[in-house]
């Protein structure tokens, strides 16, 4: 017959367990990371004229910065262009798109897993609440999708679910989610019969219906889903 266990035997073990659950939520000290808004501003031309300032965080033409068209405001954006080509920086994407930031923001990954814009006075703007998960690092995919990964290499959150302005190739759009215009006053939805197109800014507050998408998209005897943009790569026939 086995022996009897000890409850004093379990008491001490289960300290023990939690000790090894929270360790292993933890990012390695080579994944984590912290970047300033400050320093020098970028020679490139960009859209709406901004000016911005590049982060270390780049995979070819896509690359994360802090941009501001207004003085001492600021935005956390994944830019799309490359300093060779001939046409301006796009901001394809915008961490938190109501709410600028100032010189000196913190743009981070912490030990705990959440991925956070905190502005210079440490207020929250943006937190992707992943603290506690099997975070093990921040990927920039050569699609434009930021993603927190796991051990397996499984996405614990994507910059691809949470859009702004801009639809990239390969990103859905799903009932419930919207493209909103960077000031704000238009706004593109999935709904269940198709696109609608809304403009928001009218007085009362209730967003007006616009157009249903009638010449862009209209779904009939189903449900619409999501929307997925996709593209072929163009290709140029020389015949000289």
């Amino acid at each position: 017959m086995a022996p009897p266990t000890s409850p004093l035997l379990l008491v001490l073990f289960l300290p023990l367990l939690l000790h090894s659950s929270s360790t292993s939520a933890k990012v390695p000290p080579s994944e984590t990371f912290s970047y300033t808004n400050s320093g020098e501003f970028g020679p490139y031309i960009a859209e709406y004229s901004a000016t911005y300032r590049f982060l270390p965080i780049a995979s070819s033409p896509f690359q994360l910065c802090f941009f501001n068209t207004t003085p001492s405001s600021f935005f956390l954006a994944l830019r799309l262009g490359t300093p060779r080509s001939e046409s301006i920086f796009r901001f394809v994407w915008t961490a938190n798109p109501s709410r600028p930031v100032a010189d000196n923001a913190v743009f981070s990954l912490l030990a705990d897993g959440d991925l956070r814009l905190t502005d210079a006075d440490g207020s929250l703007v943006f937190s992707s609440k992943t603290a506690g998960k099997d975070v093990k690092g921040l990927r920039l995919l050569p699609n434009g999708n930021i993603v927190l990964v796991d051990t397996r290499g499984s996405f614990l959150w994507q910059s691809f679910e949470h859009p702004a302005d801009t639809l990239l190739v390969g990103q859905s759009l799903n009932v419930g989610k919207k493209l909103v215009s960077r000031l704000g006053g238009y706004s593109l939805a999935v709904e269940s019969g198709g696109l609608a197109l809304y403009m928001n800014k009218i007085a009362g507050g209730k967003p007006l219906l616009y157009s249903t998408g009638g010449g862009i998209m209209r779904i009939t005897g189903s449900e619409l889903k999501s929307v997925m943009f996709r593209a072929d790569p163009q290709v140029w026939i020389n015949n000289s």
